[in-house]
């Protein structure tokens, strides 16, 4: 994370633009009574103001896949992932009244169009998924003796391996016969498993483990306006008012394609405005009072790609979909649907992440802080 590859933008409070920061001051500790609230460090972001001369700038950073080593752990017949990255934008600021009234604009916008995202977190992704006989109930190759759940007492004692049962004549975990009659009846697989399964894509390559190479579509762009008018009416009183707005469209799709109900992707909307009136006033030689009055109002909206129907019911999962959540509930299949090579962790089915979940976030915050200071003696 850093300020060009921030996780999602629109999720924090609010980031100036990278060209309208004046200055940064990070407190860790010891907060002042303005500054509480704070769980480990209070950042405080200062925009730039306009001067008596008029200045600008203007700016890109480019991120494009061919600039990028390939992954060591993706297959030789899988092509590298492609994407690119531009933040670009400048700023303006200069004398409205010479002396007395300045201004401040920037604008930057980050256009992404890559692989991942930051809901999955890799720009190419291994998945481990279960060969096609584990999916039929067949554990022949794995060595381990599957026991029928309905025999036997509660504790698991007493079971019997449904390879008895299979292949009659069976009734040794030795004998030879044993490892091919080892497997799940088909009257007893889950029909809930099997409409799960008729989704989930075959391995794309020999093995149990990064067998299969996900490579979903992420597309971001999101605008950010910074503006800053300053007052000054005499040397002894300083005003500035500060508007700043974020807006974004974001949209990160599932791993294993368009409206597969195991993992549907997420669509992201995001409006952030952000603003603030401050007064700094020299009352004697010793005695200053600033006042600032700030408001932060984002509202983010994020839902499930696909249709808006309840997978859960289509699944015959009864009571699992909410009044505004269709996708399917998390589920993991212990071993596999994990990324490996340089990724690690695990990609449960039904969400990437959290993020198939829908998120309404609304929650404005609004502060006023006035610090009078007093200066005796000599300082």
């Amino acid at each position: 994370m850093s300020v060009t590859n921030q996780w999602i933008p629109a999720l924090q409070a609010y980031s100036p633009g990278i060209e309208a920061i004046e200055t940064v001051n990070i407190v860790t500790s010891n907060f002042e009574a303005d500054q509480g609230m704070a769980g480990g460090a209070a950042v405080n972001v200062q925009v730039k103001s306009g001067t008596n001369s008029l200045r600008g700038s203007a700016f890109e950073y480019f991120e494009h896949a061919n600039l990028r080593s390939r992954n060591y752990f993706l297959p030789a017949t899988s092509e590298k992932p492609k994407g690119t990255k531009n933040i670009y934008g400048g700023t303006i600021g200069g004398p409205i009244k010479r002396d007395r009234l300045f201004y401040f604009v920037s604008l930057e916008t980050t256009d992404s169009r890559a692989v991942g995202g930051p809901f999955i977190g890799s720009s190419a992704l291994l998945l481990s998924l279960p060969p096609t006989q584990f999916r039929t109930g067949n554990f022949a190759s794995i060595g381990t003796v599957i026991y029928d759940p309905l025999t036997g007492s509660a504790n698991g004692t007493g079971r019997t391996p449904f390879a008895f049962a299979n292949c009659p004549g069976v009734s040794s975990v030795s004998d030879p016969r044993f490892a091919a009659c080892n497997y799940i009846p088909a009257n007893r697989l889950s029909p809930v498993a099997q409409r799960l399964l008729a989704y989930l894509p075959a391995p794309q390559a020999a093995g149990n483990v990064n067998n299969y190479v996900s490579a979903p579509p992420f597309t971001s762009l999101f605008y950010k306006l910074d503006s800053k008018v300053t007052w000054t009416p005499t040397s002894r009183l300083n005003v500035n008012a500060r508007i700043s707005g974020l807006h974004d469209d974001m949209n990160s799709a599932g791993l294993y394609g368009d409206d597969n109900p195991l993992i549907l992707g997420t669509d992201l909307n995001a409006k952030i405005l952000s603003y603030s009136l401050a007064a700094t006033m020299t009352l004697t030689p010793n005695l200053v009072m600033d006042v600032v009055g700030g408001a932060t109002t984002p509202h983010t909206y994020q839902q499930p790609n696909g249709d808006k129907q309840c997978w859960a019911d289509l699944m015959g999962i009864p009571n699992a979909c909410q009044a505004r959540d269709w996708a399917l509930p998390q589920m993991e299949i212990t071993g596999f649907t994990s990324r490996g090579g340089t990724s690690g962790g695990t990609q449960p089915l039904g969400n990437n992440g959290f993020s198939s979940s829908v998120l309404d976030y609304n929650d404005g915050q609004y502060q006023v802080v006035a610090n009078l200071g007093w200066t005796r003696g000599n300082h």
